[in-house]
């Protein structure tokens, strides 16, 4: 028998409902406690962390940023996980755009209102055409798409470094290319420093979501992820699903280096993009794996990121420690629906 009350809710009842959420309270708390040795205010600078995106223009901008390469390699995680591919090789994509990118920035010229659609979709089809053979290989012969992604992510990384050393190389000290024409150059929004790629990632977003839910295309991907042996029983070709599926997440990731290229650094970098497809993938997880959800999630983490720099500029606290709390909160955030699922059928048992 229930000891629920009339009118009210019993002890037992709020603490399950409270309970899936103790693991954010205890990230939260325990990045608290790691900023005691380094400043005297820790919640003061937590909070810095936490508002600096949206208190001022330049938090606003950094944050939208960095938000548009981040959400278009979880969009790309997004495609390929469902699809039952574990594909771990964004940062080579997204290299691949940005390459793409730079060749018809420098070398085809032309009016920036065919410029910006014709190099996105170049970022698109290399980037592409990067991850494609991963998904041949796993659908031919059963090659492991998360080790071939992480090797091809090395030569990705090679081939920039060569590029901006070498053939394309602005002829500085540093291995960069040289600037590009501003007509390529990538719109700001309005009184921000940010551009407008975070569009594009949000027409993406959007796209993603409507193939994956709403036409036949995206119901043959995620019965491919949920039983591959199934979809091959109800008559579908997994492989050409594989392959396609690689070169779409692909392009995806590609975007983000499009974007970063004409709207941030406007010339290829060595270095440029590290890590930044192991964040999407932090994204992708911690927005369970739902397109429309990454956008903001992503502004979420990116928010994180940026407001690190200015904890440590303004606490003199180091930035790394933000690792750390983005660690412990993906932890939190995974172990929520498990004590949610756990508390919800306890308080079925209890009524």
């Amino acid at each position: 028998m229930s000891n629920h009350k009339p009118g009210g809710v019993d002890k037992g009842t709020l603490w399950r409902r409270f309970m899936p959420f103790l693991p954010l309270v205890g990230a939260v708390a325990v990045c608290i406690v790691i900023l005691l040795p380094f400043s005297r205010q820790p919640v003061q600078a937590f909070m810095d962390i936490c508002l600096y995106p949206l208190a001022s223009r330049a938090g606003l901008s950094a944050t939208l940023i960095r938000v548009t390469p981040i959400a278009a390699c979880a969009l790309g995680t997004i495609v390929a996980w469902k699809s039952g591919l574990y594909y771990l090789g964004f940062d080579g994509c997204y290299l691949a755009g940005a390459l793409a990118t730079t060749l018809m920035a420098l070398f085809c010229p032309m009016p920036a209102w065919a410029f910006l659609p014709l190099s996105l979709m170049a970022a698109f089809a290399l980037a592409g055409l990067w991850a494609l053979p991963v998904g041949w290989l796993r659908a031919r012969f059963g090659g492991s798409e998360v080790l071939t992604s992480l090797m091809l992510n090395y030569v990705a990384v090679l081939i920039v470094q060569y590029t901006v050393t070498g053939p394309i190389r602005a002829g500085q000290d540093l291995p960069e290319t040289r600037l590009f024409p501003a007509t390529t150059w990538l719109p700001r929004l309005p009184g921000l420093h940010a551009h407008w790629g975070i569009a594009v990632v949000a027409a993406c977003a959007v796209a993603v979501a409507v193939v994956l839910y709403r036409l036949n295309a995206g119901y043959f991907m995620r019965m491919t992820g949920l039983n591959m042996r199934a979809a091959r029983h109800a008559g579908m070709n997994v492989g050409a699903i594989m392959v396609t599926v690689c070169a779409v997440a692909g392009g995806l990731a590609g975007m983000g280096g499009w974007a970063d290229t004409l709207g941030l650094q406007h010339r290829l970098i060595d270095g440029v993009g590290v890590g930044i497809g192991f964040h999407g993938i932090v994204v992708a997880i911690l927005c369970a794996m739902e397109p429309l959800a990454v956008l903001p999630v992503a502004f979420v983490y990116a928010g994180l990121m940026v407001g690190a720099q200015a904890m440590q500029r303004d606490f003199q606290v180091p930035a790394a420690i933000i690792n750390i709390f983005e660690s412990l909160l993906v932890l939190a955030v995974m172990a929520m629906p498990i004590l949610k699922q756990r508390y919800g059928a306890g308080a079925k048992d209890h009524a």
